[in-house]
């Protein structure tokens, strides 16, 4: 998928709030999944991840990190970046996304969670940014949920 495994995820964030807290800069947590794969054969979910992969790397910017997480999410974690820019890069994702052929469209939900203005730890944040993801998906299929919710 060109996405780093899953448990790289935890301890880049943690690093990467670290230094975020040091240089006064913002961090934003996007955290996607694919839509309407429940119960899809494994070889589909492979493909759809693969793909979203393949959007997420070469969307975002060097300097950022993705990775896959389970069978059909990933997270990116965008440095120096607000929610208005970590809206943006998520839009543009999902709209790639739709120009990709996969059996008619490829959809994601996404969550977006920021520091310093939603979270201030990198637990928190993650917490955070998979609450805007429960929150997106209960909205329907291809939907993007940023902030705070309590």
């Amino acid at each position: 998928s060109g996405l780093l495994e899953e448990h790289h995820f935890k301890v880049l964030v943690t690093k990467r709030v670290a230094a975020a807290r040091r240089q006064l800069q913002p961090i934003s947590i996007v955290m996607f999944q694919i839509d309407g794969l429940d119960g899809a054969a494994a070889s589909t979910c492979a493909k759809a991840v693969n793909t979203l992969g393949e959007v997420v790397t070469t969307t975002l910017r060097e300097s950022d990190a993705a990775c896959r997480i389970g069978t059909t999410m990933a997270a990116a974690i965008l440095e120096d970046t607000a929610e208005a820019g970590a809206v943006w890069a998520a839009e543009r994702i999902r709209g790639t996304l739709h120009q990709y052929d996969f059996d008619g469209s490829l959809t994601v939900s996404a969550g977006i969670a920021c520091y310093p203005t939603h979270a201030l730890s990198a637990p928190e944040l993650m917490e955070r940014a998979g609450r805007a993801l429960d929150s997106a998906l209960a909205q329907g299929r291809d939907r993007l949920a940023a902030g705070c919710f309590d």
